[in-house]
């Protein structure tokens, strides 16, 4: 076997070998609380590499999108109870009418759960993200977030 620096490059060290992961992103699609998604867009993906599993969440406003309260979204897969309550992601929700951007964190409610939180400098505080804040939501608006956690 090869490994790199042995004059080819193009082979690499077996993951059972300690080597990473090569395999592609994965799509999922979470189950959405607050919101049902009528004609709007999930782009969801995720990796995991061993026992810690990336995610980005993006979703886009649709015209037949509608709410029912704040924000949330089931993960990929399972994360231990311990991290419960510990921001799992961050990201930015677009306004694509005046180009303003507002931060997002995604706070991780249960083992199966993101809730997800606007941040607002001006008060110091964070509110959960729903139909009017941080902003009334039309279509075309994006809610993008990425992060990682640990799996169960």
């Amino acid at each position: 076997m090869e490994f790199l620096g042995s004059g080819n490059a193009s082979k690499v060290l077996p993951v059972a070998n300690g080597g990473v992961d090569q395999t592609a992103w994965a799509a999922w699609t979470p189950t959405l609380g607050g919101i049902t998604l009528g004609n709007g867009t999930l782009a969801c993906k995720y990796k995991s590499i061993g026992k810690t599993t990336f995610f980005i969440f993006s979703l886009t406003i649709g015209g037949t999108t509608s709410f029912a309260g704040a924000f949330t979204f089931t993960l990929p897969s399972t994360g231990v109870a311990t991290t419960t309550g510990l921001q799992v992601g961050a990201g930015k929700i677009w306004n694509h009418s005046n180009g303003d951007l507002w931060d997002m964190a995604g706070i991780k409610t249960s083992t199966t759960v993101v809730s997800l939180y606007a941040l607002y400098t001006g008060l110091s505080k964070s509110f959960m993200v729903n139909s009017i804040f941080p902003m009334t939501l039309t279509a075309g608006e994006t809610l993008t977030l990425s992060g990682f956690y640990e799996a169960a």
